[in-house]
């Protein structure tokens, strides 16, 4: 189906689901009767497939035409029942027909399926692949705001609640003083040693900062 919706979609150059629907439903829904719910996903992902190689065209302008080789289904919700019990799954082919099958599945899959409503599935040769909606999270919802202002003597801020706004101050103890004193210690290393490269790299990288350049 998606193949042909790819033929008729580059023949007329289609890019619209409407113009689509009247070029190919028609002909599509007789030949296969019963299918219409599949006719529709099948146009869908020929103009989700055009649009990426419409896209791809652009920068390569000699890009092989993007046929479906891999045989795959997808299946609404209307049309498939799966139970998370027995990992049976029964899936419509057409007006009245069914094909049931069982799927192996583990504690986690059981999991996830309790923890959300099924959707869209996809069927392929080796997999059943099955998509759950979940309800949105509720937004977060802050209870404060902390300004944070750092320096070489001391972490300065600002807390505002509800009940009102405080300054907080985290003294950072000697970090002033060990900061000024490699810093003298690699500024006499790199005038002592400005001739020997070598022996200044080695010497200015036992007293960098981690996660710094050595010079």
């Amino acid at each position: 189906m998606v193949n042909a919706c790819l033929r008729a979609a580059r023949l007329h150059d289609v890019r619209s689901q409407k113009a689509l629907h009247l070029l190919v439903y028609a002909h599509l829904s007789r030949e296969y009767r019963g299918l219409s719910s599949y006719v529709v996903c099948a146009m869908r992902d020929a103009l989700a497939i055009l649009k990426s190689h419409r896209r791809r065209l652009k920068k390569h302008p000699n890009a092989a035409f993007p046929w479906v080789r891999r045989l795959f289904l997808k299946v609404d919700p209307s049309r498939f029942h799966l139970d998370p019990e027995t990992g049976g799954v029964r899936l419509s082919i057409g007006n009245g027909s069914w094909v049931a099958f069982s799927v192996a599945l583990s504690d986690w899959h059981r999991a996830q399926l309790a923890s959300g409503k099924v959707g869209q599935a996809v069927l392929r040769k080796d997999r059943l692949v099955v998509t759950l909606t979940r309800p949105a999270p509720r937004p977060y919802v802050p209870r404060a705001i902390l300004a944070l202002d750092t320096n070489e003597g001391s972490l300065d801020g600002a807390l505002a609640g509800a009940d009102g706004a405080s300054l907080v101050t985290v003294p950072l103890g000697d970090v002033r003083a060990v900061q000024a004193r490699h810093f003298e210690r690699r500024r006499r290393l790199a005038h002592k040693k400005a001739h020997d490269r070598r022996v200044k790299r080695r010497l200015l990288g036992r007293e960098r900062v981690p996660g710094s350049p050595t010079a």
